[in-house]
């Protein structure tokens, strides 16, 4: 509530109430996010993929051996132990 206050006493210079242009033309277009996302952004946009997938399949193994743990299976936990060496 207190952003608005803020916004509509904000001087502007010539918009009123706080409110700002719209934009001209395609900005934010689905087709212009999209180009820019696979041609300038590529390499993060792929590298925030791999990070993801990361974090996904880190999270599955921690909670595959929270639950092995909790259920006192200690056969699974030696035999992942073993594979370590």
């Amino acid at each position: 509530m207190e952003l608005a206050f803020i916004v509509k006493a904000a001087p502007f210079g010539g918009a009123t109430a706080g409110i700002i242009e719209t934009p001209q033309g395609d900005f934010g277009s689905v087709k212009n996010v999209a180009e820019s996302m696979f041609t300038d952004y590529l390499y993060p946009f792929e590298l925030t993929g791999v990070l993801l997938l990361v974090a996904v399949i880190g999270a599955v193994v921690v909670a595959k051996k929270r639950q092995l743990m909790e259920s006192g299976d200690t056969t699974a936990m030696r035999d992942d132990e073993e594979t370590e060496e």
